[in-house]
């Protein structure tokens, strides 16, 4: 999982749901046209190996990727790691998607909702799982959360049965007709 390239050989439980959704709501329509193939982030850098580092006696503590650690000020965009790019293409990431659709990142979610989350697209009634991991504690794997009220849970099991929202990308030269891309006022797109 840290070290080993031939990582992600098997789809996870949220990755089959998205390419569910993708093929019973974009798949063969004339939205596809407007979508690009772009990297979603599944950042595991890890910021403290904890108990899995070889020169570490202490197993009390888990391993806490960048995303925790960095919660606090979660703007960067970066994916350091060409492993963690998942793309469609092979040319611009690790081509390891099915569809051009993926999950957002906890940085993400935390730029959309920009301290204003009574008018962010992202409110929802339901807790909603980021493609951003936080921890590994003995066997739980932790990812962070976004609470209805816009909150970081940024250690919400992966077992917990919170929702997934899918993502896209539109091409750059879709152009936006109306709204202004709050809950209220969606985006219309030119067609």
């Amino acid at each position: 999982m840290l070290f080993d390239a031939n990582v992600n050989t098997n789809d996870s439980s949220a990755k089959n749901k998205i390419d569910t959704w993708y093929r019973n709501n974009l798949l063969n329509t004339n939205y596809e046209q407007y979508l690009e193939d772009t990297v979603y982030c599944n950042n595991r850098l890890v910021a403290d190996y904890g108990n899995w580092s070889p020169n570490n006696s202490n197993t009390k503590w888990g391993m806490y990727y960048a995303t925790y650690s960095n919660r606090m000020k979660p703007a960067d965009l970066t994916c350091p790691n060409e492993r963690d790019r998942f793309t469609v293409s092979s040319s611009i990431g690790n081509g390891m998607l099915t569809y051009p659709i993926g999950m957002l990142t906890a940085p993400e979610a935390f730029l959309a909702n920009d301290g204003n989350q009574a008018n962010s697209y992202l409110k929802s009634s339901n807790t909603f799982f980021t493609m951003s991991p936080s921890t590994f504690y003995r066997d739980n794997q932790s990812a962070i959360a976004i609470s209805p009220s816009g909150v970081y849970n940024e250690s919400a099991l992966v077992w917990y049965g919170y929702g997934l929202r899918p993502v896209i990308s539109l091409k750059p030269d879709v152009e936006i007709a109306s709204g202004t891309g709050t809950i209220l006022d969606p985006y219309i797109l030119k067609d």
